[in-house]
């Protein structure tokens, strides 16, 4: 029972008989058929919108009728839901407990609170969450012109149901990595400008990383058609072969320019491998810097910087 002196309401004036149950949903649209719910033994049907409870947002509400005497009441209801990417809740309870099991074997838990125990395996995932109202910056009842919904908004708490292969979502893991290949390319070449005595313009820097950027365009038009492994295949191998090709007529000699090459398909295989070990993808990545690093360290430890060329 809500603390109504508490809230500076008279409890005698409350109007018990118009009380209504409202449960608030984000998305509507997502309910699949009619339900109702069992109020202290009682059913009541839902009916749209979340009624005089603004905080709610989007939700459906029933008329339920508050036993006066009563201390708790039991209620449930069944809710048959479409989704697409996931589940949030809101903890309104004083202490809300939530175990969620799924078949869906990639589940990204999200939100103001991660579960308290999860396990994940290959047939699917349970989560569990135990939250206590002291954890959550809204009151426990309120009046509605103290508004809470942006705080609610806040407390949003669950999981996101992730598919690992889907080319969109490999497309935009890949590209976060744009601007690393693009240097590290434009370092190879330098490098080699550094060690050869040879000048590269500009623009030829400039042509070189256009062909880079073309690589996430290609990757995400073919596997629209072709699925990712085999686009990621054919685009790799695209600019890998462009850039083998200019970097000769650049660098001026073959073995300068496979060098170049060699590295951006490396570049490319150490950036499949990150995408396809997604758990182990900043472990792996961490390792890969520091081994590129090491191998810059190395081969120009004898340049004399102040010349500007190599030494012997």
């Amino acid at each position: 029972r809500p603390d109504f002196p508490g809230l500076g309401l008279d409890p005698v004036e409350i109007a018990w008989d118009r009380a209504l149950f409202v449960v608030g949903i984000a998305d509507a649209r997502a309910i699949r058929q009619a339900t109702s719910v069992n109020w202290n033994g009682a059913m009541s049907t839902f009916r749209p919108g979340a009624a005089a409870f603004t905080d709610a947002g989007s939700g459906i509400h029933a008329a339920i009728g508050y036993p006066a005497d009563a201390a708790t009441v039991p209620f449930s209801f069944p809710l048959d839901l479409n989704g697409s990417l996931g589940l949030r809740m809101v903890p309104f309870a004083e202490h809300t407990t939530v175990d969620l099991r799924s078949n869906h074997p990639h589940p990204s838990f999200a939100g103001n609170w991660l579960p308290s125990d999860r396990k994940v395996t290959g047939a699917g995932f349970e989560a569990h969450w135990a939250i206590p109202f002291l954890g959550r910056n809204y009151p426990q009842a309120w009046r509605a012109e103290a508004s809470q919904l942006d705080l609610i908004e806040q407390s949003r708490f669950g999981v996101e149901l992730v598919d690992p292969v889907d080319h969109y979502r490999m497309a935009e893991r890949s590209l976060k990595y744009a601007g690393l290949f693009i240097l590290l390319t434009f370092a190879a070449v330098w490098l080699m400008e550094v060690l050869a005595g040879i000048r590269v313009h500009p623009i030829q820097y400039l042509l070189l990383g256009s062909a880079l950027c073309l690589f996430y365009l290609l990757e995400l038009s073919l596997s629209e058609h072709l699925g990712f492994p085999l686009a990621y295949a054919i685009a790799s191998i695209a600019v890998v072969v462009t850039v083998a090709g200019y970097s000769l007529a650049v660098l001026r000699q073959w073995s300068r320019a496979l060098v170049v090459a060699a590295g951006v398909g490396l570049l490319y295989t150490f950036l499949y491998v990150l995408l396809m070990n997604e758990d182990y993808a900043l472990l792996s990545g961490s390792i890969g810097l520091f081994l590129i690093l090491a191998v810059i360290m190395y081969v120009t430890r004898r340049v004399d910087w102040y010349a500007g060329r190599g030494m012997p």
